[in-house]
């Protein structure tokens, strides 16, 4: 099995899969220069986050529990990828394969069919991938995956994204895209000599949404981070001892940001699947376990500024009463019995 020292050191040694991203600056946070420090082996400002490191844990040892899952699922064959893969014409160019799937001939021989990668997001992720399809770093990294493969025998690409918590499994076929690989070559044989020789590629401006975040930020761009609270003339005061707390609640601001934005396009869903007839109808259901009370109505009211100016004349708000705008509200009451 490859230490984590071994593959630090291979990740070096060209362009993976997961380098992709960086390597063509997909937004929102693809980075070039980012990518040139990392292969040249030069050490981050900051190390990773905490949440980071520990969703590549989970990440990497989840990894047999999904390709054991999607053998189940599909039908097929999944062998775990024992070695990397090096292109033999571009020796540059390389790809860590999670799986090798197989299918069996009439003949009950094993078959190559395509390589298999997995993906264990979290939940807000997975159903962005269930609503609009898988995103464009994976596509890349899937690309250059059977773009090193082809040459070993690889004939396609696979990807299961899997939520652990609800257990649920989207998985894809993927087939050679002859203009994106040829993009990622293109790129890589630009890229990888000035890893190896020099110029280190442009950096970007630091309003660029992954500079604010990226572990070589002092390096590229000194302080990012203006005092936005108080006196703006104070300065930070260097306190490394409370990262993992400071982290922690910004995790959970995330966790909780991450969690509305889903609760309000479930309601959505929900909203344009409960279709009550008239607009001061109740609606009313039930299911094993929870209840949904929705209400429609019309809500009369004026223009806020001139709202204000009523509450100081009620006369002449009682008289003007017909005239005020009616709007149609509708109210969802999602709950547990």
């Amino acid at each position: 099995m490859t230490t984590e020292a071994e593959f630090h050191a291979e990740r070096l040694q060209g362009i993976g899969g997961s380098d992709c991203a960086d390597l063509l600056e997909l937004e929102p946070y693809g980075c070039r220069l980012k990518l040139w420090y990392d292969k040249r082996d030069i050490p981050p400002d900051f190390p990773p986050s905490a949440q980071l490191m520990r969703h590549a844990r989970r990440g990497k040892k989840l990894e047999p529990v999904i390709g054991s899952e999607y053998a189940e699922v599909t039908g097929r064959v999944v062998k775990a990828m024992v070695k990397m893969l090096v292109h033999p014409d571009y020796p540059f160019l390389f790809n860590h394969m999670d799986f090798l799937v197989y299918e069996k001939t009439h003949l009950e021989k094993l078959l190559f069919y395509r390589y298999l990668e997995v993906k264990c997001p979290s939940y807000g992720v997975f159903k962005q991938v269930k609503d609009h399809g898988l995103k464009m770093e994976w596509i890349c990294q899937t690309q250059q995956g059977m773009l090193v493969g082809e040459p070993h025998g690889i004939t396609g690409a696979a990807i299961a994204v899997m939520h652990l918590d609800t257990w649920q499994m989207i998985h894809f076929d993927l087939e050679p895209d002859p203009e994106l690989q040829e993009m990622i070559l293109e790129r890589a044989q630009e890229f990888w000599p000035t890893v190896e020789n020099g110029p280190s590629p442009e950096k970007h401006t630091p309003d660029y949404s992954g500079c604010r975040n990226c572990g070589y930020r002092y390096r590229c761009h000194g302080d990012l981070i203006p005092y936005s609270g108080g006196d703006s003339s104070k300065e930070y005061l260097e306190a490394p001892e409370y990262a993992d707390l400071v982290n922690e609640v910004l995790e959970c601001k995330d966790i909780e940001n991450e969690a509305h934005e889903l609760t309000e396009a479930a309601e959505g869903e929900l909203r344009q699947a409960l279709k009550w007839g008239t607009p001061t109808e109740t609606g009313k259901i039930k299911v094993p376990g929870a209840a949904v009370n929705m209400y429609r109505f019309n809500r009369a009211s004026w223009d806020p500024a001139f709202e204000d100016w009523l509450k100081q004349h009620s006369g002449v708000a009682q008289m003007l009463k017909k005239f005020r705008k009616k709007t149609p509200v509708e109210v969802m009451k999602v709950f547990r019995i």
